[in-house]
């Protein structure tokens, strides 16, 4: 099967919001094509996440806290993913605008993850992309928690121009609670730099560069006198056993992504919004030479090599002050090959393409309510060569999806929102089975309890299910956030 990532490929028309999103958006069904929301709109920021426009994009200081959950349980699943995982965090973000000295963005999170009925799999992310495991012998359950920070800083350089950088840095450690006891220290560095150029009032060019140094170690180590047993998997069915007080694994990864965004208001009434986007994500997994019981340099079991092609371009069209129109389309191109560097043997190579498109419509059916709604339709096709395993596949598949969010302002401090969305897909590329059904139900509220102090709520429940037998997978999540202003 064409199981292949979680990072990288997910279906735009199933995967889980980030809650760095709208809230009121996430509330409504995750509704954008066509909804007129500040913090979903198609500038270069809130568009592709260009630091630059952060200047432009934020011009009232505030602060947010920000605790949530998002769970997922099932069976319907991959061979090395939990049969449940519990998330917990709290995130304290905040924009300080300095006037023409610039904006400042700082932003800290505490992770919590529980992963149970883990299947032998010790790496945090098996599914990355490439054709390499590290395994043992057990089913449990693995935890992970550790901070993360993010700063960013935007201003004007020259009269028009913009130019804004970002930092981050996270941390994450793990243990298994069954033997091997097996320790994982997770380390992530980021950087973000660009610049937008607005050469007129409705016409800006902008461009920026990302790269994520990331980092992953595990160590088995025997807590008696035994040894442990760890395997070193190339592909789903050849690996090499290693016995020993203690046997370890490390992940390198380095990704560079490059992306050029336009944005123009043509006429008044009509503003358009594009991005081109190219990542180039290199893994190594590193593995120390021990001769002697004495370990030397590591040297390179495997290497990995993705490549992500991405052309969005987005409309809005505003009639009146209440009917807006929407249009999202989008091509992304994704490939991939894994090899063996000592022998120069390539494993698997496999590549998926995948086209998008949607329309929307936003509707204010009185000045207390809010309609809106979305088409997406996507059609994808994925090529598989698993060499190592002698396994070769190739799938199409043509997926349908609507959206349907309401709004509704109670009083001047109140209002409350729901959505609905439903998804018909013929080949889930991510889990494996055909026409899966994907149901979503949210609901959320935004509460001004006094002057200056807001408070927002988001709560989702969503399955995934594969039309043959009884297995699905489901999803709840729960946030809140107290924002602050002027703060």
């Amino acid at each position: 099967m064409l199981k292949i990532v979680s990072g990288i490929i997910l279906s735009l028309l199933i995967v889980q919001s980030s809650f760095s999103q709208s809230l009121r958006s996430l509330s409504m069904g995750n509704v954008s094509n066509a909804l007129i929301d500040e913090d979903n709109d198609l500038t270069p920021y809130n568009y592709a996440g260009n630091p630059a426009w952060l200047y432009n994009d934020e011009k009232v200081s505030w602060l947010r806290m920000i605790p949530s959950t998002n769970n997922s349980w099932g069976d319907y699943k991959k061979r090395f993913s939990p049969g449940r995982e519990n998330n917990y965090n709290l995130a304290f973000k905040g924009i300080k605008t300095l006037g023409t000295d610039g904006t400042f963005l700082g932003e800290t999170i505490y992770r919590f993850e529980n992963r149970k009925g883990v299947s032998r799999s010790l790496t945090h992310d098996p599914y990355f992309g490439g054709a390499f495991f590290f395994t043992d012998t057990t089913r449990g359950d693995i935890k992970y928690d550790g901070p993360y920070v993010n700063f960013m800083y935007s201003f004007e350089l020259l009269p028009g121009l913009q130019a804004g950088a970002a930092a981050s840095y996270g941390i994450l450690n793990g243990l298994k609670n069954i033997y091997t006891r097996s320790e994982s220290s997770l380390r992530e560095v980021g950087f973000n730099a660009g610049l937008a150029y607005q050469i007129t009032d409705d016409f800006t060019f902008a461009a920026n560069y990302a790269m994520i140094d990331y980092q992953e170690k595990i160590v088995a180590e025997s807590e008696d006198l035994l040894d442990v047993e760890n395997f070193y998997y190339r592909g789903d069915t050849y690996s090499i056993m290693k016995r020993s007080g203690s046997v370890s694994d490390k992940i390198q990864r380095d990704i560079d992504h490059y992306s050029l965004q336009i944005h123009a208001i043509p006429f008044e009434k009509l503003e358009i919004a594009a991005s081109g986007t190219f990542r180039n994500a290199v893994e190594m997994i590193l593995i120390p030479y021990v001769k002697d019981n004495q370990s030397f340099k590591e040297f390179e079991e495997g290497e990995v090599r993705l490549y992500h092609y991405d052309l969005r371009v987005s409309a809005k069209y505003y009639t009146d002050q209440d009917l807006t129109f929407g249009l999202n389309t989008e091509y992304a191109l994704n490939k991939s090959w894994s090899k063996n560097p000592y022998r120069n043997l390539l494993l698997w190579e496999w590549d998926i393409n995948q086209l998008t498109a949607g329309l929307g419509v936003s509707y204010n059916v009185t000045s207390d309510m809010l309609f809106s709604a979305d088409y997406n339709i996507a059609s994808l096709s994925g090529d598989s060569s698993k060499y190592i395993d002698s396994r070769y596949y190739s799938a199409t598949s043509f997926d349908h999806n609507f959206k349907f969010g309401a709004e509704y302002e109670i009083s001047r401090r109140i209002s409350v929102r729901c959505g609905y969305n439903f998804s018909k897909i013929e080949n889930d590329f991510v889990f494996g089975g055909k026409d899966a059904t994907f149901n979503l139900f949210s609901v959320g509220a935004s509460i001004e309890i006094l002057d200056g102090y807001d408070l927002e709520l988001y709560s989702s429940f969503s399955s995934l299910k594969p039309s043959s037998g009884s297995i699905n997978r489901e999803w709840a999540d729960i946030v809140f956030a107290l924002k602050v202003l002027n703060f």
